[in-house]
């Protein structure tokens, strides 16, 4: 009772005054530690105690509770331990443990060899054995092998259930759009062929799903209108796909559906997917109904999810004072929320309620990312306020935002913040830092600040050393050479962007006309 209750210490209080105990006993410990998260390391101590005692032997049952705790901890050497175990202990076949062997193994990325040879020794595979291997392919990438898995399980006697097709369909999606729909198809027909199966309703969500995601709406729909039994997953998921598909109108409609009905409520998810309905019909009067029964109902108006998606729409539409008003009623404002809302500042230049709401956020003792710092570097880069610049670029050296995915990112909006002040000494340093990371932005925004500058013979040098080019590099450097009397050297880069077969734009263009001026060529001109 202790166990399932979660009420861990007063379990182990009574299980330390057992005189003897039994597999039993020790099992219940450990299911009682394994189901909680934080108690992983308590599970691998009760079990390594279990063993030394040697009054009560580990069987299937402990070890089914003890390997999910060593693939959470991603402890692979404590897992083959226990395998080893298995093997010793001569019930390696045994379903129970080897279920769960193949989930430890596929959880640590060794799916192709260790679980698939678990998975082949397991003598009697039930629905969970399939569903593991399934499952742990699918978490691997290796979608096509856990196709022709499903394949090989409905050829034998092991009848699929509700969790295989929630597993397989999501792949399905993620294939070939050429054989995509096909194998979608399949398995609809395979699932109608079984009444238990047509009939779970999450087995019908899965569908649901499937179909919006490679963009057959009508087939979705047929599903959605044709079941009795659609709980808050079955309308959730037609949202996510109306949206997904563009069907804007379609999802606001549906909407107002579900919000009649009187024995379901919408939830987080359901405003999450509909607010970017609202956004893209810039219609503010059906906002204006879902945040009035956002308000009306305090599970949806406490949660910050819901509001920033509030906030989000707002400030795409252009409403400033309806999104900062919205942001100031979160309670628990999370970074999206103040990204969301530094957004909305820095696009309209309101630089020092910008700068004020940045001060607030810090001496809350939330700490910028990525997101926030980008924001920050273009608004200090339109202000020209090179001393701020120089601050977030020592930020994100601390903090660890150069060596992160996002430094690039990162890096070129530094660069690009620095040429656009004109500070060409520390946008070098910042390209020379970022080495391997740079890329056709990084490029394009040094050469800019030397076209700034006027420094055409360093914008060439860095030109001249470019793998890769776009148009707007093109045109950095046809506008450098006219700006600065080199005419020719203008004509030139023109006439050969157009022998690589790049088509010149208006910005081409409006750069060459003070050359065909200068040149008094009214060929060129033409």
């Amino acid at each position: 009772m202790y166990a399932k209750c979660g009420m861990l210490h007063e379990c182990l209080q009574l299980f330390d005054q057992l005189s003897h105990c039994d597999p039993v006993v020790w099992n219940i410990v450990l299911s009682g530690f394994s189901g909680s998260n934080k108690c992983d390391d308590d599970v691998m101590r009760v079990f390594r105690m279990m063993h030394l005692s040697g009054e009560a032997m580990p069987n299937s049952v402990t070890v089914a509770c003890v390997l999910p705790v060593c693939a959470h901890l991603g402890d692979l050497d404590a897992g083959k331990c226990v395998h080893g175990y298995i093997i010793k202990s001569g019930f390696g076949q045994d379903m129970l443990g080897g279920n769960a062997l193949v989930s430890m193994y596929a959880k640590c990325g060794l799916v192709s060899h260790d679980a698939y040879a678990v998975f082949d020794n397991i003598a009697h595979k039930d629905v969970v054995s399939w569903n593991a291997m399934i499952a742990g392919l699918a978490e691997n990438g290796l979608v096509e092998d856990a196709v022709l898995l499903f394949s090989s399980m409905v050829k034998g006697p092991t009848r699929p259930n509700y969790a295989t097709v929630a597993n397989i369909l999501p792949l399905c999606a993620s294939y070939d759009k050429s054989v995509v729909y096909r194998c979608g198809r399949q398995i609809h027909s395979y699932v109608l062929q079984w009444p238990e199966l047509s009939a779970d309703v999450s087995v019908r969500n899965a569908l649901i799903s499937f179909y919006l995601k490679v963009g057959q709406t009508r087939e979705a729909e047929v599903l959605f209108w044709t079941t009795d039994a659609r709980d808050l997953v079955t309308w959730n998921a037609i949202f996510a796909g109306y949206t997904s598909n563009g069907e804007w109108l379609k999802a606001l409609y549906l909407f107002g559906s579900l919000v009649s009905l009187e024995t379901l409520l919408p939830d987080s998810v359901t405003m999450v997917s509909i607010l970017p309905a609202c956004v893209q019909l810039k219609n503010l009067k059906a906002e204006k109904l879902i945040h009035a029964y956002i308000f009306r109902h305090p599970f949806l108006f406490y949660d910050t999810a819901v509001v920033n998606a509030l906030v989000s729409f707002y400030a795409k539409c252009g409403y400033t004072e309806e999104a900062y008003h919205t942001f100031s009623m979160i309670s628990r404002k999370d970074l999206i929320s103040w990204n969301s809302i530094f957004d909305v500042f820095g696009e309209k230049r309101h630089h020092s309620r910008f700068l004020s709401l940045l001060d607030c956020m810090l001496k809350l003792g939330t700490m910028p990312d990525s997101v926030t710092i980008l924001t920050i570097i273009r608004l200090c880069a339109s202000l020209l306020r090179i001393e701020k610049v120089k601050e977030i670029h020592s930020y994100s050296i601390r903090t660890g935002s150069l060596l992160s995915d996002a430094a690039p990112t990162v890096g070129n909006a530094i660069l690009d913040a620095y040429s656009k002040c004109g500070n060409m000494e520390y946008a070098n340093k910042m390209f020379q830092n970022l080495s391997e990371k740079r890329n056709l932005v990084t490029c394009n925004s040094l050469i800019s600040g030397y076209v700034g500058l006027g420094s055409h013979h360093d914008a060439h040098m860095i030109f001249s050393g470019m793998s890769e080019t776009d148009l707007t590099t093109w045109n950095l450097m046809v506008r450098v050479y006219a700006e600065n009397d080199c005419p020719e050297q203008a004509l030139g880069l023109c006439y050969e962007l157009q022998a690589r077969g790049m088509k010149s734009d208006t910005v081409t263009i409006m750069s060459l006309l003070p050359v065909c001026t200068k040149m008094a060529s009214v060929h060129l001109l033409s």
